[in-house]
């Protein structure tokens, strides 16, 4: 059978990958943070990794799914002494729920309109209770010859959505495996994501905190393996994409996130997203 390790739709808007790492001598590095347009569920169907989400960290194990948000930044560090296998499934907003109304559901509580979730990290009894294994299995296990292919792996991710769906409405129990959360940086996440329409700086953060700005900086990049100033940068990039979506010009939306001069803005966004704003709206 040929196995398909990666696939993507024509646009790039739903996407999967199927990676194995054998185990490796010493301390991994940490890869991240990123951040992406669309969700990110990634199923560890073995090994056991420290992932970092937003100013928190948590661990996972062999059997859970890590959920991600987008926008969300997070990285991760995987244990060396294991086996790292694991099956990446991601999609954007918009395309998922123009398939879902097509099908005829509603997707006024579907998790696609979710701002937050407790549940970072799904545990191996919620993931094989509500059939995710399965599907995402399925998925990273795709005859790449089967003429139907296409057809199966959105099939596959629909099967997911519905899944996840279920699961949200069913189960309200706190996250579990947290390892460890820096109040300061966790509330100057907050702090950023309540006030991300307005001009952001160090100074007003730190008075926020009642914290000096070097320590501020210091335990951010600690915790989050970026600065600031650049996690700022990113949220606002990505709030002012999803104003865009939604009929917004790019000079409206550099200035409704709180942007003075668009050509900063310019500059950020096609450093962070990789195109200009006026191709990324096209």
């Amino acid at each position: 059978m040929g196995i398909i390790t990666n696939y993507s739709t024509a646009n790039g808007d739903i996407y999967f990958h199927h990676t194995v790492s054998e185990k490796t001598q010493g301390t991994p590095p940490l890869y991240g943070p990123e951040s992406h347009r669309g969700f990110e569920m990634i199923y560890l169907v073995e090994g056991e990794v420290r992932y970092f989400i937003e100013g928190e960290e948590y661990l996972a194990r062999t059997g859970d799914l890590i959920f991600i948000l987008p926008n969300e930044i997070h990285a991760l560090q995987r244990s060396g002494a294991m086996k790292y296998e694991r099956v990446v499934v991601s999609f954007e907003y918009n395309t998922v729920r123009e398939m879902l109304e097509r099908c005829g559901f509603c997707t006024d509580k579907s998790f696609l309109e979710m701002k937050n979730t407790v549940h970072r990290i799904i545990p191996i009894d919620l993931v094989e209770k509500y059939g995710i294994k399965e599907i995402m299995r399925d998925i990273g296990e795709l005859d790449s010859t089967y003429s139907e292919f296409p057809f199966k792996f959105l099939s596959s991710v629909m099967s997911l959505i519905a899944a996840l769906n279920k699961l949200f409405s069913n189960e309200s129990r706190e996250p579990v495996f947290r390892v460890s959360s820096d109040p300061v940086v966790k509330s100057a996440v907050d702090f950023i994501g309540e006030h991300i329409t307005e001009q952001i700086t160090l100074e007003r953060i730190s008075e926020r905190l009642h914290v000096s700005k070097s320590t501020l900086c210091h335990r951010f990049r600690d915790s989050m393996n970026t600065s600031v100033n650049r996690y700022v940068a990113i949220k606002k990039i990505y709030h002012a994409m999803r104003l865009m979506e939604n009929g917004m010009s790019a000079t409206e939306a550099a200035a409704a996130v709180g942007y003075e001069h668009y050509t900063t803005f310019y500059h950020n966004y096609k450093q962070i997203i990789g195109v200009s704003p006026a191709n990324d709206k096209k």
